[in-house]
């Protein structure tokens, strides 16, 4: 496992059975099965042998990115069962620091939430659709669920001005998450949690103006005007 988790909300940095390694297998915790993404750019053909009606319809550039993902992996965690395990001792292997999994009934059989808009106000799930936890047993492992995926772009159009033949002054209006696309983030699998089942978070623009130290304050559109001297 990597020393910094993918995701602090749902990446389990522990064994989930310290009895049975091989229990820790499963799919990466950054595994998006299908992921098209792509970029554009496009310079409008217009243009005029009179000198300001090319200044006004000449110069313009289109350009952006689009990108898509299906959802991660995610597992849903007993986090009543895990805390209570801190200082045992199983068959003479520690128990500190392991994690159990909260395990569903026959009933519960839903296992992709791509789409978690109805769990934003109630959950998706509750402690009533899992098993009372005996411990590390259980048929159902480590990111055994999907989350929801992503759906982005970026756009720009940019006006150039020809100052000198070696100078061109460019005006630029860029929209980040143009689409102003909500992206939820998968729902909070933490028995223990009050929110439990709920979507709590969002998933932040892998770009934007403040670079990606801005996390999920970047997920709404954000739109900027830039001025740059090309020479």
């Amino acid at each position: 496992m990597p020393e910094e988790p993918f995701s602090v909300i749902t990446s389990i940095l522990t064994q989930v059975n310290p009895n049975n390694l091989r229990a820790q297998y499963a799919s990466g915790d950054n595994d998006a099965r299908h992921l098209i993404s792509g970029s554009y750019v496009y310079q409008l053909p217009f243009k005029s042998e009179q000198r300001l009606v090319n200044a006004a319809i000449g110069g313009w550039v289109i350009s952006g990115t689009m990108f898509y993902r299906t959802g991660f992996p995610f597992s849903i965690i007993d986090g009543g069962a895990s805390a209570g395990l801190v200082g045992n001792n199983l068959g003479g292997t520690s128990s500190f620091g392991a994690t159990i999994l909260a395990q569903p009934l026959p009933s519960f059989t839903q296992r992709n939430f791509s789409e978690v808009h109805s769990c934003v106000l109630a959950p998706c799930f509750s402690s009533a659709d899992f098993a009372t936890s005996t411990g590390f047993m259980g048929s159902v492992g480590r990111n055994a669920f999907r989350g929801p995926g992503f759906l982005g772009g970026d756009m720009s159009v940019k006006k150039n001005f020809a100052v000198t033949e070696r100078m061109t002054f460019q005006l630029g209006f860029e929209a980040y998450n143009w689409f102003n696309h909500a992206n939820y983030g998968s729902p909070y699998p933490n028995t223990n949690a009050p929110f439990f089942g709920q979507v709590a978070f969002m998933q932040f623009s892998p770009t934007s103006p403040y670079g990606s130290f801005a996390a999920a304050a970047t997920d709404q559109r954000i739109a900027q005007i830039t001025g740059k001297l090309i020479f």
